[in-house]
């Protein structure tokens, strides 16, 4: 690389790491987009440009995996990552908040799809990249579809009865968000939607009535009638839910109500 102009740590146009764990992988990315300006360079001169443009601190810390790694790129971020568990855990608890919110929802829209789907990625990718186990991760991604859903979307997997992939799953979840122009809801929101509102209600005039259900006397209602406080006190009949009934607890017959 002799001849060639190599920017100081910290000038506009050397890549930079902020020291926050969430920025390492733009800082990597960086790194090989700066590293591509130059000619045949290997996986330790890319380490070498990661070391050298981190703060000091960080370049103290990371320089001790240049052997173990044995001038693999790959396997030298994949060790840097490792120094900050705290990425992990930031990762691994925005998808589960995710999850716990996307299973939880009424309805699915593309939008609410695509930030569930890039946290999943997001954590599996990280897991990968640290060489952690994360074939637990898709089945934890298709377990945080709200329960009808889930059910709708197995309904429209091409095969069902194989291994359900999690690219299977979004083939189906597109199919179903498409039929339905781009929102899913459950039948719960439906139901709700065709009841009447009950704030409605509350500006609708209210019926007052003048006379008694029970004995048809006008000038008091039922729940100061006498006749009906002495009919439940002899066990005549009996107050149900609102509802004057027999002491069998059958209806009264319009017969005998006239």
């Amino acid at each position: 690389m002799l001849g060639l102009k190599i920017p100081c740590r910290g000038s506009p146009e050397a890549p930079s790491f902020s020291g926050c764990p969430e920025d390492l992988q733009s800082y990597f990315d960086d790194i090989i987009d700066f590293c591509g300006g130059f000619s045949h360079l290997d996986g330790l001169e890319h380490i070498k440009f990661a070391l050298k443009y981190v703060p000091f601190e960080s370049a103290d810390l990371w320089s001790h995996l240049t052997e173990s790694s044995n001038g693999d790129w790959d396997c030298f971020t994949s060790e840097v990552v490792q120094l900050y568990p705290e990425l992990e855990e930031s990762c691994r608890d925005q998808f589960f908040r995710l999850r716990s919110a996307f299973k939880g929802s009424d309805t699915v829209s593309i939008s609410s799809l695509g930030k569930y789907f890039r946290s999943y990625c997001h954590y599996l990718a990280l897991l990968v990249k640290q060489k952690k186990p994360s074939s637990h991760v898709a089945s934890a991604f298709f377990d945080g579809f709200p329960p009808r859903f889930r059910c709708e979307v197995l309904k429209h997997l091409d095969s069902p009865s194989q291994r359900v992939t999690v690219s299977g799953l979004m083939s189906s979840v597109k199919h179903i968000l498409a039929l339905r122009n781009g929102i899913w809801k459950s039948s719960r929101v439906n139901s709700l939607h065709a009841q009447p509102s009950r704030a409605s209600d509350n500006h609708s005039p209210r019926h007052s009535y003048s006379f008694c259900f029970f004995c048809g006397l006008s000038g008091h209602i039922q729940a100061g009638c006498h006749l009906f406080k002495s009919y439940l006190a002899l066990g005549k009949c009996l107050l149900v839910n609102g509802c004057v009934v027999l002491p069998t607890g059958l209806e009264i017959p319009r017969e005998v109500a006239r």
